[in-house]
């Protein structure tokens, strides 16, 4: 079965809507479903809860779910329900929903990366102190007491000179 839109493709995306005991079924490829808003999940459920979740809880994600990225087209409640961005555009677009989700999942919102293994053990030394610095402030945060101060003394441990 045809797109019923493009005429062109094959339909992969097929709705029903049935509104006051009427049925009215739609049957369109996917780049036509996705030029109309709708997101097609890959094989598994949760991604369609997810979806139907994202749609439905406060105020403010309702208001993002409208937000579209001027480079890619792709939108706020695309990237909630694949969980991934179309472009780099995207972290401008969506930073106001992104930013506290960032900071939740990795504890900042600066990318740190990984460090090379040519770059010598100072550099990895550094990079380990960072990562527990960051742990440290999320222990503050959550007011872990216990926690930060065992981190305090792995970061005093780690700042002792490494050699070359």
């Amino acid at each position: 079965m045809n797109c019923e839109k493009c005429q062109k493709k094959v339909a992969t995306v097929h709705l029903t809507e049935i509104v006051d005991d009427v049925k009215r079924e739609v049957n369109l490829c996917a780049e036509c479903a996705a030029e109309q808003g709708l997101v097609v999940p890959a094989a598994g459920g949760m991604e369609v809860l997810s979806g139907l979740v994202g749609e439905h809880v406060g105020k403010e994600l309702a208001a993002m779910a409208g937000l579209r990225c001027p480079a890619c087209g792709h939108t706020f409640l695309a990237f909630r329900t694949q969980g991934r961005l179309g472009c780099p555009k995207d972290y401008e677009v969506f930073s106001e929903a992104l930013t506290p989700l960032l900071e939740r999942m990795q504890g900042g919102v600066e990318h740190v990366g990984k460090v090379p293994a040519s770059a010598g053990p100072a550099a990895r030394q550094r990079a380990e102190i960072v990562a527990l610095q960051r742990q440290l402030k999320l222990a503050i945060d959550h007011e872990d007491f216990e926690r930060a101060a065992d981190l305090r003394d792995r970061i005093r441990e780690k700042e002792e000179p490494v050699g070359p």
